[in-house]
């Protein structure tokens, strides 16, 4: 049903419809992660495009997708509606339940989906205009910034890869690779407590090594 109504409008009118949201989504995502204790740059924001949201977190958007093949598939409608989402919520418990106590992080990936899937379910077939908002909110605003937080947050400088930069007089600089816009790269050298950024050009950048952990 719901991919029948996809397949029935025009290019224009989903690419209308679909840009802003995914625009938004990864501004969403980019705010939570610069926004995080661990990161703590949220000036950094400002460096982005449209273009650099969109493409900022994708399995958020498989997440999204698979919720409404969910719904479409399995649910198909609101006369299934209730036993369906009954059902997949209690699967869905119960994995974040042993990804509690058997896995670190994989847990985040089980919450996710049962957000996702009930935030669609009260969008698409809710009569209370108040869920429904706090469904759009949360697909477009809530869900991409606690994943953009929890990223950051569990971040460890071992985890990104290193940055070498040739300056003058054959003196090389080391950083962290952090992020990257258009054609430039942001680093992210930790001092303590503190971080200090810089903003350089792709071309600048002499070797990229990956972190051993």
């Amino acid at each position: 049903m719901l991919i029948n109504k996809i397949k029935q409008g025009s290019l224009l009118d989903l690419i209308a419809l679909f840009t802003p949201c995914i625009i938004l989504i990864g501004a969403a995502y980019k705010l939570g992660f610069y926004d995080s204790k661990n990161i703590d740059a949220l000036w950094l924001i400002s460096l982005f495009s449209p273009v650099d949201f969109m493409v900022s977190n994708v399995i958020i958007y498989l997440y999204y997708v698979l919720a409404l093949l969910y719904m479409d598939k399995i649910i198909d409608g609101r006369d299934k509606l209730i036993g369906g989402l009954i059902s997949a919520n209690v699967v869905l418990f119960c994995s974040f339940l042993g990804m509690i106590f058997f896995s670190k992080a994989e847990w985040i990936f089980v919450l996710n989906a049962i957000v996702a899937l009930n935030c669609f379910a009260a969008v698409l077939y809710s009569n209370h205009h108040g869920y429904r908002v706090i469904g759009i909110v949360a697909i477009l605003v809530g869900l991409p910034y606690f994943n953009g937080k929890n990223e950051a947050d569990n971040l460890t400088t071992k985890e990104l890869p290193i940055v070498t930069l040739k300056k003058e007089n054959n003196i090389y600089e080391t950083w962290i690779l952090l992020d990257k816009f258009s054609d430039k790269a942001i680093l992210m050298h930790k001092i303590g407590e503190k971080n200090e950024f810089k903003i350089v050009e792709l071309k600048d950048i002499e070797r990229i090594s990956q972190s051993k952990i």
